[in-house]
This record gives structure tokens, sequence and C-alpha cells, in this order.
């Protein structure tokens, strides 16, 4: 309270220096220190300090930018000038002096808590991929949902392995931190050691990976194919029904999308949640979305079959609506990924392979207050952004070592266009850039989106993160831009 007081005086004193008030002042923008605000919430009643807040807000309107808001106190407080405010049990908001009754803004409980986890998360330190939930035999047993090997599988980059092993990136540390917006840590996490069994066993379980490329390429591919990356898209075969979809076609793209990122199905109960539809709507939705995929060439069924019918029904012991054969680019991505830390240096093309599937941000372009189910759980629109960064970054890192610039260079645009927000992908082009002379492009560029960028509505540059400030220091490719600053 005492703070406030102190606050609130020295309004008093701008305003009667400006000789205006404080609405004015913000309108017309007078002067160069804000006209901020601030707001005092007692849950108590009010002691003498509150009392002397009380009599300068009273005494000094419009001047203090202060206000003071009493819960669940008396009535009356003599010789305040007050408002009462009502929230009923209905949700309703009452303002009896002026004849108001509206609906309150508030948040539901499970918006509270998704509130309350991000609040968490911003809190702490980097987290690792989560791990595929009951995994399905094959590639998914080797990796994380990033498509990245499991620790497990592979040896420390900084270990000398006893046995044949595999680097995606096999020259010494030295060699990419001059040229590249690198870190040991970053090659450490995106280059270890893959030990030569474990290589061959990774890409025997995982036999069709290039058959269904072929297919996934083939404009007269005989399965649907979905698209998470990039705007939500369906393509469905020649066995599909397009008119099924005219006029719903967002709609049914989102039910889609959730089906098919259900590794074990989904109840009625579990899509009406997903899609916020009431339970008897569903079993139509799915019927029109079952016409619209059409019969399953493999099977001669349904892609999507009876509920009762499903492996997944199998498994749970109920019944739950599941996909059979729809082709997804972000499976793709993450087996193309898998593979790749297998192979060595070659492995790198698997990885350009891997971004050519890449159209967009994942999961963009979703219908008008659609996917509110991808906040449930992993964020697996998360997780395909940041293992698209770390497939780029992978690739630029190699192709700057490599003296290969322009393949540094349209990677790193890629992942700065479907990333804006994020770092790294700047860093990377900043490094490519400056590899072809580009200084003082490379320079603007950091300057832009590196120092002087912010992620608040103040638009003040926050702290670069150690990371950034550790390249930004340290690596070879970035002296001259060091030299040309302090000059």
């Amino acid at each position: 309270t005492a703070r406030t007081i102190a606050e609130a005086i020295t309004m008093i004193e701008r305003t009667t220096q400006a000789g205006l008030d404080i609405p004015t002042g913000r309108a017309t923008l007078l002067e160069d220190p804000l006209w901020d605000s601030r707001t005092l919430i007692l849950d108590t009643q009010p002691d003498e300090p509150a009392q002397q807040l009380a009599d300068l807000l009273n005494n000094h309107p419009n001047q203090t930018g202060t206000t003071l808001i009493t819960i669940n106190t008396d009535d009356n407080q003599p010789g305040w000038d007050t408002q009462q405010i009502h929230i009923t049990k209905e949700g309703r908001l009452q303002l009896p002096d002026v004849g108001l009754h509206l609906t309150a803004a508030g948040l539901t409980e499970q918006e509270t808590a998704g509130c309350a986890l991000i609040f968490t998360h911003a809190q702490q330190p980097d987290v690792p991929y989560p791990d595929h939930p009951n995994p399905e035999p094959g590639w998914q047993t080797h990796t994380n949902q990033a498509g990245q090997l499991h620790a497990g599988h592979t040896i420390p980059r900084n270990q000398h392995p006893t046995q044949p092993t595999h680097n995606l990136l096999p020259e010494p540390d030295p060699t990419y931190l001059q040229t590249a917006a690198t870190t040991s840590q970053d090659l450490a996490a995106l280059a270890p050691h893959v030990p030569d069994a474990i290589s061959q066993q990774v890409q025997q379980d995982d036999p069709t990976l290039d058959d269904d490329l072929a297919t996934w390429n083939d404009p007269n591919s005989p399965l649907p194919k979905l698209m998470l990356l990039g705007p939500l898209t369906v393509r469905v075969a020649a066995t599909g029904t397009p008119t099924a979809a005219v006029g719903r076609k967002p709609y049914l793209s989102e039910l889609l999308a959730y089906l098919a990122t259900r590794p074990h199905g989904a109840t009625t109960e579990e899509v009406a949640d997903a899609m916020r539809i009431n339970p008897d709507r569903v079993r139509k939705d799915i019927h029109t979305l079952r016409s619209w995929l059409g019969t399953n060439p493999k099977t001669g069924r349904p892609h999507i079959p009876d509920s009762r019918q499903t492996k997944a029904a199998k498994t749970r012991g109920q019944p739950a609506y599941q996909i059979e054969d729809l082709q997804i680019d972000a499976d793709l991505f993450r087996r193309l990924r898998t593979r790749a830390q297998t192979r060595g240096p070659a492995g790198i093309q698997d990885l350009k392979q891997a971004l050519t599937l890449v159209k967009g941000t994942p999961f963009s372009q979703l219908r008008r207050d659609g996917g509110a189910w991808l906040a449930q759980g992993n964020r697996l629109d998360q997780i395909l952004q940041c293992a698209i960064i770390d497939v780029a970054h992978t690739i630029t890192t190699a192709a700057l070592a490599q003296g290969d610039h322009t393949t540094a260079q349209q990677t790193a645009e890629l992942a700065a266009t479907i990333a804006p927000a994020e770092e790294t992908p700047q860093l990377d082009l900043a490094a490519a850039l400056t590899a072809q002379g580009h200084h003082q492009t490379a320079q603007q560029l950091l300057r832009n989106q590196i120092h002087n960028r912010s992620d608040e509505e103040d638009q003040i540059p926050t702290e670069l993160p150690p990371r950034t400030q550790t390249i930004l220091d340290t690596q070879t490719w970035n002296t001259r831009n060091k030299r040309k600053a302090s000059a």
C-alpha cells in the first residue's frame, strides 16, 4: 500500500506540473515517460494506509492513475467515492449504481488449468521430447515423438567409440563451430554416435519407408493423404467421395487430424470432447468423414471401419474410432529423420527429403475456434515445429562446413519462415549470409531479429538466451561483425 501511495503522489505531481489530467496525457502522448497505471486489491478490511490512498483518489480524480479494489469488505466505507461490483454465482456481473447487469468475463476450470500449466512451463528449463505412448512396433520403438533416436541407442559425441558407428556430423566439433551458428551442446544432441548394430536394426524395422515415400509423391496414389506440416490439408484418393466434404472441409479435416493422431483410437465421448460437439452428433460426423475417405484398397473396407471392429477397440475393450492406411506427412518426416541418424553423413539427404514435406507451420490454418484438442497433453504441433528446426539446423550446419552456402541459406530461410519467433533459424541464416560475404545484411538481421527483438507488448528488447549469447560471443563466423560493432 505504501508503494502504491508513493506512485499515486508522483502521478499527481506530474499532472499538476503538466497542467492536464492522465486521460489527456495518454491521448496526446505528452512527455516522454508513460502515463502508467496501477491497481491495489485488498481482501481484508481497509487499514489506515488504505484510507490514506482512498483520500488521495477521492481528492485528485483523473490524476493518480490508480484504482483501489476491496473484496468482501463492508459495503460502506466512510468518505469513499465508490462503485460497487457484484459477481453472482451464476456468472453475472452487476453494477447497481449505473444499472448494468452483464455476463462476467471469466475462465472455465479447464482454461484456468491450462493457463496455470503455461505459466509453470515458462518457468522451467527446456524438457526432452516426449516418447511415444505405447509405441507401435517399428520405428516408434526407437525414437521420441520428434523422430529423434533414444539416448540409449547412441553413444555420446564426446566419447570415443570402441565399435563401428555412424554420425550425421562426423567432423570434430571445431569444424562446425567455426562456420555455423551452433554449439557443442547442439552437436551433442543432434549428432551423437550411432552404433552400427543399432543402425541396421532401425533400418530393418522400417523396411517400407522408400515405398511409402514413392506412394506419397504419386499424384495417383490409391491412399488418402493428410498434411500436418503446414496448412491442414486432406487429399482423398479415387475411392473417396470429394462431394461429401463440400462446405465443411475445414471441420472434417480437423476431425480427421484428431483421429489420425490418436494412436489408440478415440471413443465417441473423446471425439465429442475434442471437437466440442454433442456425443449424439459424433456418429453422423464420422459417417460423413468415412464417406469422404472412401474404401481402403488394402482391406476392402472403409478407411474408418466400424468402431467395434478396429484394432483400438480390441485393445481397449470398447468401441473406438480409428483411421487405417492414411498417409501422414508428419510420420514420413519423422521416419526420415530416424533413418537419417543411422546413415552417417549420407543421412543428410534423408533430412533434406524430410524438409521437402514441410509446407508451413504445422497445423496452420485450422478452422476458426478449432484445434483446442492440440493443447491437451503433449503439444504435437510444437513438437513437430521443433523437430523441423532441429532438422533444418543440422542441414545448415553440415552445409556451412562443406561450403554449400546456397543450401545453408535456403534451409535457414525455410526454417525462419516456419518458426519466425525462434532464434535458431535466424542465427543460422545470419551465418549463411556471412559465409557468402553479406556481412551488412547479416548484421542487420541480427540487429532486427535478435538484439532488438521483443516478444512483449512494451516492445522493449528482452535479454538474450544463454545459447544465443554464446554463439554471438564465441563463433568464428561472427568475428567480423563483432569487430565492426566495436570499431
